[in-house]
C-alpha cells in the first residue's frame, strides 16, 4: 500500500503532466496573438489587454466546445481530488502546495467552462455526462478505487440525462 506522501506526490506528477499539456494550448494561442499584433499597422501602435483578450477569445471559438468542456472537467475534478488528498492525507508544506495546485487547477476550470460559446442550459448536460466520467478515471488514478454497481447504473443515467438536456432539439 502506498503511503500518503507517496499518493501526494504522485498525484503531483499527473497536475503536472496535465499542467504542460495546458501550458502547451496557452503557449500557441500566445503565439497566433503575438502574430496578429506583429501584422498591426505601424500607425496603429499596439495592441491593449482588451484587444488581445477579443484575440485569444475568437481563437478559442475556434476550438470545438467538446474539447473545452473535457478540458474543464478535467481539471474541476482533478482540482477537487488534490484538494481532498490535501484536507484528509497531508500537512505542513506538501498540504499547502496541493491547496494551491488544486486552486489553480478550479480557476482553470472555471475559466475553460464559460469560454464554451454554447447556450449555458445546453453546455450544461454535456458537462455533467463528462464530468461523471472523468471523475471515475481521475477516483481510479488518485483514489485507486473501482465504480460500485450502483456508481456504473447512476452513472449511465446520468449520461443518458446529459444527452438528452444537450441533443434534445424540442419541435
Amino acid at each position: 500500500m502506498q503511503s500518503n506522501a507517496a499518493k501526494g506526490l504522485f498525484l503531483l506528477r499527473i497536475v503536472k503532466i496535465r499542467y504542460r499539456a495546458i501550458l502547451k494550448v496557452a503557449n500557441r494561442w500566445y503565439q497566433a496573438v503575438e502574430s496578429i499584433r506583429s501584422t498591426c499597422h505601424a500607425g496603429a501602435g499596439l495592441l491593449g489587454w482588451g484587444d488581445a483578450s477579443a484575440i485569444v477569445l475568437k481563437i478559442l471559438q475556434g476550438v470545438h466546445p467538446l474539447v473545452l468542456l473535457l478540458i474543464a472537467t478535467m481539471l474541476e475534478v482533478s482540482g477537487d481530488a488534490v484538494v481532498r488528498m490535501a484536507i484528509y492525507n497531508h500537512v505542513g508544506t506538501i498540504r499547502i502546495a496541493l491547496f494551491l495546485a488544486g486552486a489553480a487547477l478550479l480557476f482553470g476550470y472555471g475559466s475553460f467552462l464559460n469560454l464554451a460559446p454554447l447556450d449555458f442550459g445546453r453546455v450544461v448536460g454535456l458537462y455533467i455526462g463528462c464530468l461523471f466520467v472523468v471523475w471515475q478515471l481521475i477516483n481510479f488514478i488518485a483514489f485507486r478505487t473501482l465504480p460500485t454497481m450502483p456508481i456504473l447504473v447512476g452513472g449511465g443515467l446520468v449520461i443518458a440525462g446529459g444527452a438528452i438536456i444537450t441533443f434534445w432539439k424540442p419541435a
